[in-house]
């Protein structure tokens, strides 16, 4: 039966007294390396040249949208600058309000009266949870209040 494994070629078959010669693996890691540079370098140059058609073929487009941004700011220049003098007396009367409710923020005195404590006393041992339990002692109390409810519900 023949092998499924194609017969290394003469050259690299091993002569009858010499020691076997095996292909050397480092010259076809170099030599890929070199193909893998070669089509890096070939892409970014296609990336470069399109680029520069894409730059080329929007170029009369901007010029036409600059002019279009042009006639406009043109055409509302003088609206602009009233509303910029409106906006800047607007910021000033604001301003002056600012500094009055500052004023009397700071000349107003309050005597508030010392908060009350409270009066509270609440018996929290039959509570089935206390954050300020251990957790074994936590799982006791609910296994513990559980067996309690377990009876009630036999005996009903």
């Amino acid at each position: 039966m023949r092998s499924a494994w194609p017969r290394p070629s003469a050259k690299h078959r091993p002569q009858p007294g010499k020691p076997g010669k095996r292909p050397r693996p480092r010259a076809g890691i170099r030599s890929v390396r070199r193909k893998a540079r070669k089509a890096i370098r070939h892409h970014q140059l296609l990336v470069a040249r399109k680029d520069a058609q894409i730059a080329a073929a929007t170029a009369e487009l901007r010029k036409q949208i600059r002019a279009i941004e042009t006639e406009i700011e043109g055409r509302y220049a003088d609206r602009q600058a009233a509303v910029a003098v409106a906006i800047d007396a607007r910021n000033a009367e604001l301003a002056a309000i600012a500094a009055r409710v500052r004023e009397r923020w700071e000349e107003t005195e309050f005597d508030l009266p010392e908060r009350p404590e409270p009066e509270v006393d609440v018996d929290d041992s039959g509570l089935l949870y206390d954050s300020r339990r251990h957790w074994l002692d936590q799982l006791k109390a609910f296994r513990a209040a559980k067996a309690g409810a377990d009876d009630e519900t036999d005996a009903a």
